[in-house]
């Protein structure tokens, strides 16, 4: 699900903007080179024209299903006769052999899943936190959403459109980003089992394309307050 449908003057009525909006001039991002912080790697897009920094600590990608350690085989009893050294150690190879095999696949076949869902709301790039996450709450992230319009849209048309995302009538903070202009929303909940949820967008337009970079947390949100702006600094768009 795209943030925008494509909208033409037939329905923009619907929105409340005139027809005119067509006649906004076009807002292109930069192209600036991105020297990343010591010690963070880069994400892109499948296409590549999207990039942003992963922090230390941090991981693009999606969670996955399996630990990478194996499980342990145990201590054998010492009160048994030990069976032939050569004999278990060849059949406990090839079982965890198997094992490592089924859960690869597993892994491999739901990180597919999870992906093309992220790609059919419009998510180009994800980073989640590396670090264990608690259980009952979201693991904490961000990422980078694309939404299309079939005319120049401005930062206060993306404005409009990333507020659905949050409950208050938040106000969007005018910030300067290598790549120019962006819009900066953010809020922090209360939610219905005790919680703390934080949410911080980034919104940048590049001619008919809308981007917003996410960050969300659920619980202690210090993490990412204080990452978002060195994350939305390395936010770069190739075209």
């Amino acid at each position: 699900m795209h943030l925008l449908p494509r909208v033409g003057c037939a329905t923009v009525f619907i929105l409340g903007v005139a027809c005119n909006r067509h006649n906004n001039p076009a807002i292109v991002a930069l192209n600036m080179p991105n020297p990343l912080p010591n010690g963070w790697t880069l994400a892109k897009s499948d296409d590549g024209a999207v990039s942003l920094g992963v922090a230390p600590g941090w991981r693009s990608g999606v969670d996955k299903i399996f630990d990478q350690t194996m499980p342990s085989t145990g201590v054998p009893d010492a009160s048994q006769p030990a069976p032939d050294p050569g004999a278990q150690s060849s059949d406990l190879s090839k079982m965890l052999g198997k094992m490592g095999e089924d859960m690869a696949a597993r892994e491999k076949e739901d990180e597919k899943k999870q992906i093309a869902a992220l790609r059919s709301k419009g998510i180009i790039i994800q980073v989640l936190d590396s670090s264990k996450g608690t259980i009952g709450e979201a693991r904490t992230n961000y990422c980078v959403k694309i939404g299309h319009f079939d005319y120049n849209p401005t930062l206060e048309e993306g404005v409009q459109v990333e507020k659905k995302r949050f409950l208050a009538s938040v106000n969007a903070t005018k910030v300067k980003l290598p790549i120019g202009d962006a819009m900066r929303m953010d809020e922090t909940r209360d939610l219905r089992d005790g919680g703390v949820l934080t949410l911080i967008s980034y919104i940048v337009v590049n001619n008919h394309d809308l981007y917003c970079l996410r960050f969300t947390a659920e619980g202690p949100a210090d993490m990412i307050k204080n990452l978002a702006d060195p994350v939305a600094q390395t936010l770069r768009i190739a075209k």
